[in-house]
């Protein structure tokens, strides 16, 4: 393979392995990732980038999500210049295969970061207060957008974390995520933040800062004579 090319296979008959391989160079950033679930396949695929040797594994993988997202991804920075190969077959091996296990399989060389921006919220927005919506403009003209992870933050800056919302893989209604903070009150002058990534494993971070939530939802102050 080169890179930037996709190759059609299909694993067949039961037991079958199939095996590319392609050139490497130090310093490239590469990405590997099969559509089998993603195109109707019955196939569940595991693949592994190997070394010059065709048998060491430097890196492998079954499921992008593990049991929400079947097809595979690996990505990594090669460290030395020479051949490489893959390694492509059902999770299972060797008790799956059949002319209708068929795959799609992608090899990218990416040296550029995404680029991403919050479209929903913008900074210094404002928030609703059961559920927080979220919008993310990203891109990423070379392997593409993987998937996008989001974060927020309350208005305790000194001592509280980043927490995890959740994620998003779905491109097809853009990069966005609704989710239900644990503290919904906390978050009127709190942070959300995004990592947008792509698949050669390159990322980029945006936040929406100073948000706040609709007065009628902030607990009021009463004070006694």
């Amino acid at each position: 393979m080169s890179y930037n090319q996709s190759n059609n296979g299909v694993i067949c008959p039961g037991g079958d392995v199939d095996y590319y391989k392609f050139q490497g160079v130090a310093g490239d950033q590469i990405g590997i990732r099969t559509e089998a679930q993603a195109i109707g396949s019955p196939l569940d695929t595991k693949i592994a980038l190997i070394d010059s040797d065709g048998r060491s594994v430097i890196k492998e993988n079954d499921d992008q999500v593990q049991f929400v997202r079947s097809d595979s991804a690996v990505n990594y920075l090669l460290s030395r210049t020479g051949t490489y190969f893959i390694k492509l077959q059902a999770w299972d091996h060797p008790n799956a295969g059949d002319t209708n296990y068929i795959y799609t399989h992608f090899l990218y060389k990416d040296l550029e970061d995404p680029t991403a921006s919050f479209s929903l919220p913008l900074d210094g927005g404002t928030l609703t207060f059961d559920l927080v919506n979220t919008t993310v403009a990203a891109r990423d003209t070379g392997s593409g957008v993987s998937h996008v992870q989001f974060f927020w933050h309350s208005n305790d800056w000194l001592s509280a974390d980043w927490i995890y919302a959740g994620e998003d893989w779905d491109p097809t209604d853009g990069w966005n995520y609704t989710f239900k903070p644990a503290s919904p009150a906390t978050l009127d002058g709190g942070a959300l933040y995004a990592i947008v990534y792509d698949w050669a494993g390159n990322w980029v971070g945006t936040g929406a800062w100073n948000l706040h939530l609709p007065m009628i939802y902030l607990p009021m102050v009463i004070k006694s004579r």
